[in-house]
């Protein structure tokens, strides 16, 4: 990500089964239209939540 994303560490560190999960889980709900939901964990709404805001972010980003 552009100029909103900042890391002090590697960031390979940082990545854990988990996030690697959701992040395939993201692309899988967008691809399919952005489903339901309810139909997912809180904790992953939550991640797809974060990812979109980023991903909305750095869509304006790169129009700039």
């Amino acid at each position: 990500m552009r100029k909103a994303c900042v890391v002090t560490e590697c960031p390979v560190s940082l990545i854990s089964a988990e996030s690697i999960s959701q992040l395939e889980q993201f692309h899988v709900w967008k691809l399919a239209g952005k489903g339901e939901l309810s139909e997912y964990p809180a904790r992953t709404v939550e991640a797809f939540a974060v990812l979109e805001n980023l991903a909305i972010k750095e869509g304006n980003h790169a129009e700039q």
